[in-house]
């Protein structure tokens, strides 16, 4: 554990050293996979200040969800990791590990990142701290059971962070959350350390795209992200024939794993498309970086989202995008600035946008440029850390650290 950080003060003549005891969070997530929610969670608690926030880490890792990748990662970063039993988010066992971590390590606030929500909003009120929720995504066709769930439990919040305005707007409408005078709310947006990327020269560029089979003739997209319903790829697949009747060179990486990859894989081969698509599984970020440096396009297909990370770091690395005009895209690309957006399920208008930069690489390099300076104006790390730092002080009701 951290130990009391020590100031010295003085009142008059006399000096005295204070010890200010750090705010200790728990951080309580069903999984750690390498998904754009746990990847801004990683961020987020590697770059808070350490003398004035200690973090602990409870996850489930025998639960169903898209797996726990970054949880070795987190705990080569230093911090500390703990596992909750069972495989199910309502497990007696989970919840018991979950009380006695809030517990044992006198927790004063636990911030909920995913769908361990619900359980640990009732367990961390019994344990006695302050809870808090981030809310990425819209929302969507979840079950009236997790609506009610979330919805009755919402009481127990102290805060709730969105990640974006309209996604803010959309729970507010739709009223998904009981509104409390106790409640704080902020929008805080997600961000990208592009100050941290890899940098990649001309010739490693070139090793990269031949190393994935690409030469320097083809105009290679990428698509990142889980392979379900929301990420919508089908509607990519389908408007590959669109772009290729035009234009022969053109070749699609889709980058993810998920249950649709049966129905994708179908779909590629039924349209004869295998040499041009390729879907490339799970990547580690450091793969992530490598595709995205050796890519022309970024290509978002999805129907709903909170504030895509994978379009951030696209246009970190100075990507066009082409994306959806959707809750959580629109608020990352500016249409026609740093790229193009195009109606949800229209296969069709979404070859046309491709095709248009795919035509034109002036146009793709402008837009590329626009989208790095917006990612370092409005998507900030240091903004990002500063942020829920303040949050967490506004709902612990303490005046802010200096």
């Amino acid at each position: 554990m951290t130990a009391d950080q020590e100031i010295a003060v003085s009142f008059g003549k006399t000096d005295m050293v204070l010890k200010i005891k750090p705010i200790r969070i728990l951080m309580a997530s069903a999984s750690l996979s390498i998904t754009g929610t746990h990847r801004i969670l990683m961020d987020l608690i590697t770059g808070l200040d350490r003398n004035k926030f200690q973090v602990i880490i409870a996850y489930k890792p025998d639960f169903p969800g898209p797996g726990n990748d970054l949880a070795d990662e987190i705990r080569a970063a230093g911090l500390e990791v703990l596992s909750l039993r069972g495989r199910h988010l309502f497990s007696i066992g989970g919840l018991w590990n979950l009380y006695r971590i809030g517990v044992v390590h006198e927790v004063d606030l636990i911030h909920c990142w995913d769908s361990l929500s619900v359980a640990a909003r009732i367990v961390g009120r019994l344990a006695g701290a302050k809870v808090i929720d981030t809310i990425g995504n819209p929302p969507a066709d979840d079950s009236w059971k997790n609506r009610l769930a979330n919805r009755v439990t919402s009481p127990l919040l102290n805060g709730i962070i969105y990640q974006s305005v309209e996604s803010r707007e959309a729970h507010q409408k739709c009223g998904s959350f009981m509104q409390s005078k106790k409640h704080r709310e902020a929008i805080i947006y997600n961000a990208v350390d592009f100050r941290s990327l890899p940098e990649y020269p001309p010739e490693e560029r070139r090793r990269i795209r031949n190393r994935y089979g690409f030469n320097e003739k083809d105009v290679v997209l990428v698509n990142m992200g889980m392979l379900n319903r929301q990420k919508s790829q089908e509607h990519l697949v389908e408007a590959m024939p669109h772009i290729l009747k035009d234009h022969s060179e053109v070749k699609l990486m889709i980058v993810g794993w998920g249950e649709r990859e049966p129905l994708l894989k179908e779909s590629i081969l039924s349209r004869r498309l295998e040499k041009h698509i390729c879907l490339a599984g799970k990547r580690r970020r450091q793969e992530v970086f490598d595709l995205l440096s050796m890519a022309d396009i970024y290509v978002s297909s999805s129907l709903w989202e909170g504030l895509p990370v994978a379009v951030l770091e696209a246009m970190a690395f100075r990507l066009p995008v082409v994306a959806t005009d959707v809750i959580g895209n629109r608020e990352a690309v500016v249409d026609r600035e740093t790229g193009l957006l195009v109606p949800p399920r229209d296969p069709g208008a979404l070859g046309k946008a491709i095709l248009t930069l795919v035509q034109d690489r002036n146009l793709r390099k402008q837009m590329g440029n626009r989208g790095r300076i917006r990612v370092e104006m409005m998507f900030h790390p240091e903004r990002f850390i500063r942020e829920h730092e303040e949050f967490y002080m506004d709902v612990l009701g303490r005046s802010h650290l200096s």
